[in-house]
């Protein structure tokens, strides 16, 4: 469901008033950097997933091959840069103040042969957040835009995705799954 960026930030503003201390944010494509977008304004949020989404929409219009029809109408009057300019706003390397905040943790999905959302406009984010030593975790996949969603790339996806999401229990919750019983106050 693709939930326009004020109802999305309700959302999670509303899940923490309900009592959600744990709340990631997950997004494919323009839905990812909106999810970056997010993550980086409310400090509600503690993981964030951006799959195949570009640092920059600009990025995207003038890159994609999709977008080419797009691109042969502004080019005329705008450059990349312009374009860059003009959406600063919703480009994901003007928000690093807030992407670098303690307790955020994210993670990139990218496909090595998608031709929408080139991956050089992910590493751009990813570099950044890596010299204000803040690295996400980066999977990299041998696929297109489109064939993230596709076997067997879905389920490698899922399966990293899922792993990042969920919290590593602790030992006593180890404990506790597999019907033991300790008390380690002691230890």
């Amino acid at each position: 469901m693709k939930l326009p960026f004020h109802i999305t930030l309700g959302v999670v503003r509303w899940l923490h008033s309900q009592g959600y201390n744990n709340i990631s944010v997950v997004g494919m494509c323009l839905g990812g950097t909106v999810a970056g977008l997010i993550a980086a304004q409310e400090e509600k949020v503690d993981k964030a997933v951006l799959m195949v989404s570009p640092g920059s929409p600009a990025d995207l219009v003038w890159t994609a091959e999709t977008m080419k029809s797009l691109r042969d109408r502004i080019e005329p009057v705008m450059s990349l840069e312009d374009l860059r300019i003009a959406w600063s706003l919703i480009n994901l390397e003007m928000h690093m103040f807030g992407l670098t905040r303690p307790r955020l943790d994210m993670m990139f999905v990218l496909g090595n042969d998608d031709t929408i959302t080139r991956p050089a406009a992910s590493d751009r984010v990813i570099e950044l957040l890596t010299k204000c030593n803040r690295s996400p975790e980066v999977l990299r996949l041998n696929c297109g835009h489109s064939s993230v969603g596709i076997f067997p790339y879905n389920i490698i996806a899922a399966r990293k995705v899922l792993r990042f999401l969920k919290e590593t229990p602790t030992l006593a919750e180890l404990w506790d799954i597999r019907g033991f019983r300790y008390d380690f106050s002691e230890v």
